[in-house]
Parts: structure tokens; sequence; C-alpha cells
């Protein structure tokens, strides 16, 4: 996701350079240039508006601003979306511990990543394989599948079971056994509307290490009502 190939120019480096430089990349959409020393630490930031409007003979240096933020090669997914959208910017410098460039991310990028990651969260929430696709053959969706479907079946012989222990009453009042698709459904679209609800709140970083109970004493509440 990171791109290593970013414009780098030296502080001394006249508008006009960096221009030229960005003439090179006919087929490559760039944003920013990034102003660095001979060691590669990240000085600044150019936006290609202002090389554009600046006279040519100005400095880089003169042109930069400090990065808002930075992100280091072991971030998360999460922060380096959070760092784009806190921030409104469109690249984000990734450096190491010492300062050092190591390239940037791009906000179009990471909107595919995550949107890759999304479908994958989704279907690993159904049990199904992320590396299956709608025109998997029939084979590869059976073997990736079928282990959920197993689990499933040992928890469905488990709730029956349980409905078993109450056999003799559900005999005594048949209207029992009407309401129990009912109940079952009624459980399974409580758990579902929880479920939703509390990965919203995880990828939004709503529910935290401090607020966990509270989610899970409200939803229980909900349960038992």
């Amino acid at each position: 996701m990171m791109d290593p190939r970013v414009i780098r120019l030296l502080p001394e480096s006249t508008a006009d350079d960096a221009l030229k430089l960005l003439r090179q990349q006919k087929h490559k959409p760039i944003r920013k240039v990034f102003v660095v020393d001979n060691t590669q630490q990240l000085l600044g930031i150019v936006d290609i508006t202002a090389l554009a409007l600046s006279e040519g003979s100005e400095s880089v240096q003169q042109l930069a601003l400090p990065p808002k933020a930075l992100i280091s090669p072991f971030d998360s997914l999460d922060e380096v979306a959070e760092q784009l959208t806190q921030f409104k910017l469109e690249t984000l410098p990734v450096v190491d511990i010492n300062g050092k460039l190591l390239g940037a991310i791009q906000h179009p990028s990471l909107l595919r990543t995550l949107q890759d990651n999304s479908l994958t969260d989704i279907q690993a929430m159904v049990g199904v394989s992320r590396d299956e696709r709608a025109l998997s053959k029939a084979f590869f969706a059976i073997k990736k599948r079928l282990p959920w479907m197993e689990i499933n079946l040992v928890t469905a012989f488990v709730a029956a079971a349980v409905v078993a222990i109450f056999e003799d009453t559900i005999a005594k009042f048949t209207a029992l056994a009407v309401l129990l698709p009912v109940v079952a459904g009624q459980s399974g679209n409580a758990g579902a509307q929880a479920q939703a609800v509390t990965i919203r709140g995880l990828a939004l970083k709503e529910i935290t290490v401090r607020n966990w109970s509270r989610v899970l004493f409200k939803e229980r509440l909900y349960m038992d009502s």
C-alpha cells in the first residue's frame, strides 16, 4: 500500500527543478513532493499547486510546509485511516523511527485496501473464506464452508438437547411448541442487531477498554426485555 517511489528534493532545489521532475512522471498522479536532506530526513512537504503558482527560482524549502501527520510502517490500517480523516489529507508520509522518509500512502490506495478488508471481514462474519469469490468452484466453496456448517450443526443439536429437557412440559402445553420458532427467530434478530452495532462501534473506536462493560450491559438489558 505504501508507495516508496515518491519525489524527493533537496532543500536547495528550485520550483523549476521540481516541475521538471513532475513532467517526467506522465502516467503517475502526484499531489505532493517531499523535501529531504542528504540523509533522507523529512523536512517538509510541498503541494503541486504551490509549485505551479510559485516563481521558478524559489527554493522548495521556502514553499515547504511541515507535515501535519506522520505514520510508521508498523501502524495499522485503522490508525492510517484515522490520521487521513482527522487531518483531511490526501497523502501521508511514512517515516522510520529516525524520521527518514520511506514513502507515502495515497488516499485512493488506502481506500481500495480498506474496501478489500471490509469485504473480507463481512465474509468472515458469516463463515465464508476470504479466498472465495462468486465464480469460485463448487468444490472449493464446500471445502471452505463445511467446517463452519458443522460447527453450526453442533450448536443446533445442543439447542435441541436443551429443548428436549422440557419435552414433557411442551407435550402438556402444545402452545409452547408453536412459540419455539418465534423465540428462535427473535433471538437471531436480536443477536444480529447487537453484532452490527458492536462491530460498527469497534470500527469507529466508540467502544474502548473503558466502556465495553457499558455496551455489554446495554445489550444484556435489551436481550432480557
